[in-house]
């Protein structure tokens, strides 16, 4: 029998678990982290110590990162971690994803999908025919 080929991670290139920001800091990590890192897309998460600050995508993530040693985030961070993604495609569908899911504080921008991917119209009209059906059950 042949065996099929899995396809666990064509789509997650590498992780980098939570790791402070004196990784982009310093020198001496900097330059290991940045032959990691650049040119590399994915979608990184900014942590205020152990908890949830700021998740976004790029197309570069050691220069996205080392950015936000610099910008309106600079003092509000001080871990991160990246998700080194495969194919830049699917970039921002899952943003959207983890933004939805985890509700970053720092975010402006709320994930958001296309009207097609949305099934809130039909679950409404699920809910109106439940509630129909409850009513005709309690007369």
């Amino acid at each position: 029998m042949k065996k099929n080929k899995s396809t666990k991670g064509f789509l997650v290139k590498g992780y980098v678990p939570p790791i402070s920001r004196h990784f982009i800091e310093f020198a001496a990590f900097r330059e290991e982290l940045k032959k990691i890192l650049k040119r590399n897309a994915g979608i990184y998460v900014l942590y205020k110590d152990e908890k949830l600050y700021y998740v976004g995508l790029t197309k570069d993530l050691f220069w996205r990162l080392h950015h936000h040693t610099k910008d309106k985030h600079k003092n509000k961070w001080n871990k991160f971690s990246a998700f080194i993604i495969r194919r830049g495609n699917y970039l921002k569908d899952l943003e959207s994803m983890t933004q939805l899911i985890s509700e970053p504080p720092a975010n402006i921008w709320k994930g958001r999908f296309k009207e097609h991917y949305k099934y809130d119209k039909q679950i409404k009209l699920m809910v109106k025919d439940l509630i129909k059906v409850m009513n005709d059950i309690s007369k």
